[in-house]
């Protein structure tokens, strides 16, 4: 070890390459983390602000909003299950939104969430007609005051506000009440359309010491089945692409490490064949 130690201090050159080259793979690694962590965040971080611990979804939807939609005699179901805090209602259109100013066919992406229940960061539900806006929407040519046009019927919605770092499946979101996220939604997308009391999913919080996992199952049996509830967690990854994304990156980061762990040890078995003399002569 002492020799070793020697060496490395009076002739650090021999040692430069490996340097670099573990420097390069050490950069790449965090590169491929940080736009993962992007990517997995410009998707998921509308539904992780989400204000609860389970998202009930319907029997039927396969866990996607789109697909999903819960009706009263549901929820009342839902909010008489023992270990519920509150219950809130959630829906989300995707769309393209015209913007003052632009080309008109040049549209922006947007997802309208109607919300009951505040998220991280978002304020109490404006008033009909309005909506806070993430900030990312701002490239877009989105300015505060400004009225957008939403959807192929062109239905306006004022921005009153921003929120920052809230998207969803790569889209800035705007943030409405419920009677904004319905007008948008039977507009629009007529073939989808809710009628009144109706969301797509709802938030629920649970009772303190409650367990999530357990409170989801809980709901399911109480409706007969008719809802597929969520932990909050499980409802990120059922997000549309997630998981893949998650995975491919995943076995992109641990191939790149197997690389960089076979570059360490043929540096060092060529390090030691060069000595093999040496080290004989040392013996």
């Amino acid at each position: 070890m002492k020799i070793a130690l020697l060496e490395l201090r009076r002739r650090p050159s021999r040692f430069a390459t490996a340097t670099v080259i573990l420097t390069l793979i050490a950069t790449l690694l965090m590169l491929l983390g940080g736009l993962l962590d992007g990517l997995l965040d410009g998707s998921t971080s509308a539904v992780k602000a989400q204000p609860g611990d389970v998202i009930v979804f319907s029997d039927t939807s396969e866990s996607s909003f789109l697909r999903s939609r819960i009706s009263p005699e549901t929820r009342a179901r839902v909010e008489a299950v023992p270990g519920v805090a509150a219950v809130g209602g959630i829906g989300v259109a995707q769309l393209g939104a015209r913007v003052p100013g632009n080309d008109p066919r040049d549209l922006v992406d947007v997802a309208l969430f109607g919300y009951q229940l505040s998220p991280d960061g978002v304020p109490d539900p404006p008033g009909d007609g309005e909506a806070y806006a993430d900030r990312s929407l701002e490239s877009g040519g989105v300015e505060e005051g400004m009225t957008i046009e939403v959807g192929p019927q062109r239905t306006p919605v004022t921005i009153v506000g921003w929120v920052d770092g809230l998207a969803y499946s790569g889209q800035g979101t705007l943030w409405a009440n419920e009677a904004t996220w319905r007008e948008v939604v039977n507009e629009n997308r007529p073939d989808a359309g809710v009628g009144d009391g109706v969301f797509q999913s709802l938030v629920v919080q649970a009772e303190p010491g409650t367990d999530p996992a357990e409170l989801a199952r809980l709901i399911d049996r109480e409706t007969g089945d008719a809802t597929a509830s969520l932990t909050l967690d499980d409802a990120v990854n059922a997000i549309p692409g997630v998981e893949q994304q998650s995975s491919t990156f995943s076995q992109i980061i641990g191939v790149t490490v197997v690389i960089a762990t076979i570059v360490v040890a043929l540096f060092f078995a060529l390090l030691t064949v060069e000595r093999t003399a040496l080290y004989g002569v040392l013996k």
